[in-house]
């Protein structure tokens, strides 16, 4: 498929999302003088936002989301691997849709209130010399809202073969540090944005057994700003589109056990664009971002025909994503790439919930959570400030009528504190060599989502 036509899919079919803006203020110098060091090491640093993590963790490891159902919200997210309790088991676990009688179309909003302060100091070095450079103090914070939407859609063509489609956000996160605080040369307002769009068929091998698998047609887009006072201002745009999979099998026990196993493939959107430097732009800007695969395990279980309890496992093939890479900067007429280290680790993050039907309209929901971090403490910087999460989710279902249902979510995470001792090496410039970034102190954070859905059978 063309770029063309697929963005002409991709649009169509995404027109509900609304894409967070990023400010791309330009700035000019007229005379800087004796400023010419402070002025190269700007741009150095702001060239380095995209690369170096381009949004800091709004809720799940690193900028992986798994909340792609906000009925699911209430127990933590343990109903995606084998519940399949809602259309979003087609993106989850398409072997789910086989539960399916009738057709069900959802469509929710997850706002995430994401909270992170950094306590610390910053400094610049340049030409190696560290003892004529300021170092500085305080206590930035890069708070951000994000709304994560998503709609799905099962459809059972007939008694062994069912239809899915769902729009979603399975990566994507924004921070936002003020164009004043201590860390603004380095990063001031950045975002990752996917939007992705399933296309899945199920098979019923038979009563207990069953089979399912989707493509899914992936749109990036990565943005960033830095500012050095009213000195050097640097954007960086990247955009680019790429075709995935996920596949999955539902075994069922009996109407009330059953159990699932679910795998989305890694992604690699090789992603390119302009970058905007004192309000001159330029081109070919380019990087290879990778969205690791992931392998999901559920079990779920109707202790009695009011309570059900689930689980379940996601773990995130992290370990492929090693280093960042961002081509074509420009720095002060010169083209660089930047290459940093990241060294991620394969996580387990685990979550078990619990069902209640209070009557037949209403049904309580609560879950725990426990998502570890990919990062490691001798390569976490500013930019990803992730550590491990638990969480804690309540929420409730109110069956409106036999054909309409609303959910209520609500999710805390509980953020360990983030130990960041980092130097980050900058390239070269003509005549100034040796250049670096030092971050030490640490970063503290929580997050808040409260989600809504609304579903309808038909």
């Amino acid at each position: 498929m063309s770029d063309s036509r697929f963005m002409i899919l991709f649009r169509v079919s995404c027109a509900y999302f609304c894409k967070d803006c990023i400010r791309a203020t330009t700035t000019s110098i007229n005379d800087y003088g004796d400023n010419m060091n402070k002025l190269k090491l700007t741009a150095l640093t702001a060239s380095l936002a995209f690369v170096l993590g381009s949004a800091s963790s709004a809720y799940a490891g690193a900028f992986q989301l798994f909340e792609q159902d906000a009925a699911g919200l209430g127990t933590a997210q343990a109903t995606a691997g084998a519940s399949a309790l809602s259309a979003a088991t087609e993106y989850s676990n398409p072997a789910g849709m086989v539960r399916f009688k009738r057709a069900q179309f959802t469509s929710g909003m997850e706002m995430v209130d994401f909270y992170s302060n950094f306590t610390g100091s910053t400094q610049t070095v340049l030409g190696g010399d560290t003892t004529s450079n300021l170092q500085t103090g305080g206590a930035p914070g890069g708070t951000k809202n994000n709304m994560v939407p998503n709609i799905h859609f099962v459809k059972p063509l007939n008694d062994k073969l069912y239809y899915g489609a769902g729009l979603t956000v399975p990566y994507g996160l924004s921070t936002d540090y003020k164009d004043d605080s201590i860390v603004a040369q380095y990063a001031t307002e950045s975002t990752i944005e996917t939007k992705n769009l399933s296309q899945d068929l199920a098979y019923a091998v038979n009563s207990h057994f069953s089979l399912g698998a989707g493509l899914d047609f992936q749109q990036f887009n990565g943005e960033f700003s830095a500012n050095e006072g009213s000195y050097a201002l640097d954007t960086n745009e990247v955009s680019s589109n790429a075709l995935g999979w996920h596949a999955g099998l539902l075994y069922q026990i009996n109407s009330g056990i059953r159990f699932g196993l679910a795998y989305h493939s890694e992604i690699t959107q090789k992603a390119t664009g302009t970058g905007n430097y004192l309000g001159s732009p330029y081109s070919d800007v380019k990087t290879n971002f990778i969205l690791p695969a992931w392998l999901t395990f559920g079990a779920h279980f109707d202790v009695t025909n009011r309570w059900s309890v689930m689980s379940t496992v996601n773990y995130t093939f992290w370990n492929k994503v090693q280093n960042l890479t961002l081509e074509g900067i420009s720095l002060l007429g010169e083209k660089h790439t930047v290459v940093t280290p990241t060294h991620f680790k394969n996580t387990m993050a685990v979550s078990v919930g619990t069902e209640y039907k209070f009557n037949k309209k209403w049904t309580g929901k609560f879950g725990l959570g426990y998502d570890p971090t990919p990062t490691q403490d001798q390569y976490r910087e500013l930019r990803l400030p992730d550590a491990n999460k638990t969480t804690v989710a309540v929420g409730v279902h109110y069956q409106a009528s036999k054909q309409i249902g609303f959910d209520l979510g609500y999710e805390h995470a509980f953020v360990k504190d983030a130990k960041i001792d980092t130097t980050i090496l900058l390239p070269n410039l003509t005549g100034l060599n040796g250049n670096a970034y030092v971050l030490k102190g640490t970063s503290k954070g929580s997050a808040d989502i409260v989600g809504f859905q609304a579903t309808c059978d038909f």
